[in-house]
């Protein structure tokens, strides 16, 4: 496993630091829900899209 250097010099996995960069994303996006039509929907199809990537980063 390749490992990285975050902004403090502690070492993280690349994993790690690719985790956390689809939770930001996902974060962001959860706070545009605000502004949409139909929340609901939106979440339902924000949880599926980053479920995806989780599991695709996890390799499952």
């Amino acid at each position: 496993m390749q490992y990285a250097k975050d902004a403090n010099g502690i070492g993280t996995t690349t994993r790690g630091k690719v985790m956390a960069q689809i939770f930001d994303e996902f974060s962001r996006e959860v706070e545009l829900l605000r502004l949409t039509v139909n929340p609901t929907v939106e979440a339902r199809r924000l949880i599926a899209t980053y479920a995806g990537k989780v599991k695709e980063e996890l390799g499952l």
